[in-house]
């Protein structure tokens, strides 16, 4: 989540007084609103899609794309490169691929950003 944190703070230069109201929400809680911005974040392969073939794959990416069509001005999608075992519950951290959702994106409407961690 540094990473998320890193660019909100570049967006909105860390300040609380912007103005904007955040939501969290699930994709499904998300049906049927509309926001200015819209991040989405989660998507790494074997996260989002968690499925790797059939109906429930095709109905993740519905899902995706209906989230995504929410955003008026601005869409970000985000992935992390690696996931820290005190997340994760797991003995070990491990690194992690964009989702093939991202990946199949139109090079000409994408644009990659790195935020490093501040640790």
């Amino acid at each position: 989540f540094q990473e998320l944190t890193n660019w909100f703070e570049e967006v909105w230069g860390g300040s609380d007084s912007g103005g904007y109201e955040v939501r969290i929400l699930t994709m499904q809680k998300a049906k049927g609103l509309q926001a200015d911005i819209v991040c989405i974040v989660g998507l790494e392969d074997g996260i989002f899609p968690r499925r790797s073939s059939g109906e429930g794959k095709a109905e993740e990416a519905r899902l995706l794309f209906v989230s995504m069509s929410r955003a008026r001005e601005e869409l970000h999608l985000f992935h992390v490169r690696k996931r820290d075992a005190s997340i994760t519950f797991r003995p070990q951290s491990y690194d992690l691929r964009p989702s093939e959702f991202i990946t199949c994106l139109p090079k000409k409407y994408v644009k990659e950003r790195y935020h490093p961690s501040r640790n």
